[in-house]
C-alpha cells in the first residue's frame, strides 16, 4: 500500500497559505517558522510495511494448510495500509514549500513512485509467465488487466481478476495517484480551515471513513477480520470499502489535517504507549465487528494518535526508538519492500515443497530486503534527486 508509499524525508516546510488569503486567515493557516525532521515517521513507515509483510506470509502460510491461528496475524495487512495513507497525507502536507506549483508536485510524485512501480510490475508479470502461480489468485486474468493495473488505474473499477493482475499490491499505489491528483486542491482546502475548527475537522474526517464501509454492510459485505483474506477483500461490495479511491480519501485528509494540528496544537505529553494500547484495543474491536469496518474505518483514529504523538516526541526532543538509524534507513526501504515483498513471497513459496513454513517466510523476508535496498539505491533515490525530489514531497 503503501507512502505514499514510501513517504519522503520529512524537511518541515511551513505549510503554505493559499496566496489569496491575508491578515487572519494566513495568521490561522501559517504555522510559527522552522518545524523540525519528524524521522521517527520514516521510521514508522517500516514498521507499516512489515505489518503488510506478515499479513501475506500468514495467508500464503495458511493457504497452504498452515496453523489456523495465523488468521491473527490478517488485521495487520490492513492495519499498515491505513498507516501508510494517513502517513501519506501527513508528510506532504507537513513538508510542502510555499509557492510550490502543482506541476512540479506531481512531477516530484511521478519520480518517486512510477519507477519503482514499473519495475515490480515487470518482476511480478515476468515471474507469473515462468509458471509462479499469482498469489492467491481465484480468476483468470487478462493481458488488458495487467496492463491496468500497470496504469494504476485498474482500483477504479475494482473486480476479483482486475485486483488480482500484474503486481496485486500495487491497488494501493492507485490510491495514492488519486490523492496525489486532488492534492493540490485539497492543500488549499485544508490550509482555510480556521485553526479553531481543526480538531472537529479531524473528527468529521474520521467519521467520514464510516460512510463507505457502511454502504458495503448494506450491500451485503459479511464475515470479520479475521476470516477475511484477499479473495473476500477483492470482491464487491467489500472491495469498494477497500480498495476503490475514493473510500480512501478520508484516511488521507485525516493525515493532512494532523499535520495542521501538529503545528498548531501540538500535545504537551505526547504517550506513544498510551495510543499503542488504544490500537490494541481497536485491533480487539475489529476482531468482533464486520469486514468493511475493521478493515479501513476503525483503526483510523487509533492510528492518527500514533503518528500524531510519534511525531510530538520528535519536534519536542524526546527519545524514541523509531529514530533509530537502522529503522530510518529501513523506512527509506519501505516503498520499495512494499512493492517487492508479494511477488518475492511467491516466489519462494512455489519453490518450497511444503512444512517447516517459517523457513521460506524468513528467507522471503531476506530476500525482500536485500531487493528493496538495492532498489532504493539503484532506481527510486536516483530518479527523486534527478526530479529534485531526494528530499522534498
Amino acid at each position: 500500500m503503501m507512502d505514499d508509499l514510501p513517504l519522503p524525508a520529512t524537511t518541515g516546510s511551513p505549510i503554505p497559505a493559499p496566496e489569496s488569503r491575508a491578515g487572519e486567515v494566513a495568521r490561522n493557516v501559517h504555522p510559527p517558522p522552522g518545524p523540525g525532521p519528524l524521522p521517527s515517521l520514516t521510521g514508522l513507515r517500516f514498521i507499516a510495511a512489515l505489518a503488510v509483510f506478515c499479513c501475506h506470509a500468514g495467508l500464503m502460510w495458511q493457504h497452504a494448510g498452515g496453523w489456523p491461528g495465523l488468521r491473527l496475524l490478517n488485521p495487520g495487512g490492513p492495519l499498515g495500509v491505513s498507516l501508510f495513507f494517513i502517513l501519506s497525507g501527513f508528510v506532504l502536507t507537513y513538508s510542502s514549500r510555499p509557492n510550490d506549483s502543482a506541476r512540479k508536485f506531481w512531477r516530484r510524485r511521478t519520480a518517486k513512485i512510477v519507477p519503482g512501480h514499473a519495475l515490480a510490475w515487470i518482476a511480478a508479470v515476468s515471474v507469473v509467465s515462468l509458471g509462479v502461480a499469482r498469489p492467491l489468485q481465484e480468476a483468470a486474468v487478462t493481458a488488458w488487466q495487467d496492463l491496468l493495473n500497470l496504469m494504476l488505474i485498474h482500483t477504479l473499477l475494482p473486480s476479483p481478476s482486475g485486483l488480482a493482475a500484474g503486481n496485486g499490491v500495487a491497488w494501493s499505489l492507485s490510491c495514492e495517484a488519486f490523492f496525489y491528483l486532488l492534492f493540490p486542491v485539497l492543500l488549499v482546502l485544508v490550509n482555510r480551515i480556521d485553526r479553531r475548527k481543526l480538531p472537529l475537522a479531524a473528527l468529521a474526517t474520521a467519521v467520514a471513513a464510516w460512510i463507505p464501509a457502511t454502504i458495503a454492510w448494506m450491500c451485503g459485505a459479511s464475515g470479520y477480520a479475521m476470516d477475511v483474506g484477499i479473495h473476500e477483500i477483492l470482491r464487491a461490495p467489500l472491495s469498494y470499502a477497500y480498495v476503490f479511491p475514493p473510500s480512501r480519501l478520508p484516511d488521507f485528509v485525516l493525515g493532512m489535517l494532523l499535520a495542521r494540528l501538529h503545528v498548531h496544537y501540538p500535545p504537551t505529553q505526547p504517550r506513544v504507549a498510551a495510543a499503542a494500547v488504544a490500537l490494541a484495543a481497536a485491533i480487539g474491536v475489529c476482531l468482533l465487528l464486520p469486514a468493511p469496518y475493521s478493515v479501513s474505518a476503525l483503526p483510523l483514529v487509533p492510528l492518527a494518535l500514533v503518528i500524531r504523538f510519534v511525531a510530538a516526541r520528535d519536534a519536542q526532543g524526546l527519545s524514541s526508538p523509531l529514530r533509530r538509524p537502522a529503522l530510518v534507513r529501513l523506512g527509506k526501504w519501505s516503498y520499495a519492500f512494499y512493492l517487492v515483498h508479494f511477488t518475492i513471497l511467491a516466489v519462494v513459496f512455489h519453490v518450497w515443497s511444503g512444512g517447516w513454513y517459517m523457513v521460506p517466510i524468513a528467507v522471503a523476508l531476506a530476500g525482500t530486503l536485500l531487493v528493496s535496498a538495492a532498489v532504493y539505491r539503484f532506481v527510486e533515490y536516483p530518479c527523486c534527486r534527478a526530479a529534485g525530489a531526494a528530499g522534498a514531497p
